[in-house]
């Protein structure tokens, strides 16, 4: 099992992810990231439901600790994204999800959804002291916007985070940033600029 991301890759991050699919994601939404640039590559394509099929193996939860901890050993991983692409899909991934993150304490898992409210044991996902689960739908729409003035106007409104990359600064994920990485961003909310 691979665990990667080019944008992650430098600091302490690792992710797994699934395809961005009506069928994972139970829609597709208008101007969804993984669905643009390298992440429609057949390679990546191709890796993305390898993944999926793995994850409805019995074994998965096994697989994916052994992984995540050779991971750690080897490039001192402190961090793990569940999703650049695709979602959670069904009440037992969430449970596998669920054992996989309790039986690892020292890593901090994070992920941005749409379905909180489609499965009713992602409450218990969220409230693992190592979990951050941010809610991409939290205002009443998806986080992210085309204008800096409704970006400006939800902050105002909600007091959310405001992913720093979108207002301009040179950062990137753990690489200056740490916000989505907090558990404070879950309850809170994060919000992007379209990109």
């Amino acid at each position: 099992m691979k665990l990667n991301n080019e944008k992650l890759a430098k600091g302490n991050i690792s992710y797994f992810s699934l395809p961005a699919d009506p069928k994972i994601c139970g829609r597709i939404c208008k101007g969804c990231y993984a669905h643009k640039g390298r992440m429609m590559f057949a390679t990546v394509q191709k890796h993305y439901w390898n993944n999926y099929k793995l994850s409805l193996q019995d074994n998965f939860v096994d697989n994916m600790i052994g992984t995540i901890k050779k991971q750690k050993e080897k490039k001192n991983i402190k961090y793990f994204r569940w999703h650049d692409s695709g979602e959670f899909y069904s009440k037992e991934y969430i449970n596998k999800v669920y054992k996989i993150c309790k039986a690892l304490p020292d890593i901090t898992f994070y992920a941005y959804t749409k379905r909180i409210k489609d499965f009713a044991n992602m409450k218990k996902l969220s409230n693992l002291d190592n979990f951050i689960l941010i809610d991409s739908a939290k205002f009443g729409e998806l986080n992210y916007f085309d204008s800096m003035e409704e970006i400006k106007q939800l902050v105002k409104k909600y007091k959310c985070y405001v992913c720093p990359k979108t207002i301009g600064k040179d950062v990137s994920c753990n690489n200056g940033c740490t916000i989505c990485l907090r558990k404070q961003a879950q309850n809170k909310g994060v919000i992007f600029k379209r990109h």
